[in-house]
């Protein structure tokens, strides 16, 4: 089987059962890695920590899924890694003794509620899942890299098609045109990654 941008949460989980599968380890890695260290800064990590936080979540997270420790039943995978980020961001908070005038301390005490908590990592999906539909246009749909850019400029930085295209070296209709392009391709991505990373 080849692991891509839309592999389930359930074939994910199926292929983390088996010691000798760094593909889907990878794709694991790709998807939750980048979230866990957004979702670790906005918990008040510094960088250095975020990392130890991601790094922490991911091997607990493999080594109690093969324990059995994980019941879909109970709640969505995302919810269940959220709850060993935040433990284990709380773990980086404690061993660094941070006093509670730093910016971590007060991030900890803001996003204390589940629902927050929750809100915040959701927020870092959405984010990780339009970094990653830009990522899988050039990739997996074979569009040109000029022609994501003029549609990232146009529809995230709100640039003019007129800007765009002379920053482009290109014309202002194919600037539109690559809007346009590129907005049919995003929804179908965003709307496939939406599934694969549970947030509906």
């Amino acid at each position: 089987m080849e692991w891509g941008r839309t592999t389930t949460s359930t074939a994910l989980l199926e292929g983390l059962l088996r010691d000798d599968d760094s593909t889907i380890w990878a794709e694991f890695d790709d998807r939750y890695r980048p979230i866990l260290l957004a979702f670790a800064r906005k918990l008040g990590c510094d960088e250095e920590d975020a990392h130890d936080v991601a790094q922490e979540t991911l091997t607990q997270f493999v080594r109690d899924y093969r324990r059995g420790m994980y019941d879909r039943t109970k709640g969505r995978l995302s919810s269940w890694i959220l709850g060993i980020a935040h433990h284990r961001a709380l773990d980086v908070h404690r061993r660094r003794g941070r006093r509670a005038e730093h910016r971590g301390d007060s991030a900890f005490l803001h996003l204390s509620k589940p629902d927050e908590l929750e809100r915040a990592w959701n927020e870092e999906c959405r984010a990780a899942i339009i970094q990653r539909a830009l990522r899988d246009m050039v990739r997996l749909r074979n569009m040109n890299e000029r022609t994501v850019e003029a549609f990232r400029r146009q529809a995230f930085d709100q640039q003019d098609p007129k800007t765009v295209a002379s920053d482009l070296g290109m014309t202002e209709q194919a600037a539109y045109l690559a809007k346009h392009r590129c907005l049919k391709a995003m929804r179908e991505i965003i709307s496939e990654l939406t599934i694969a990373y549970e947030l509906l």
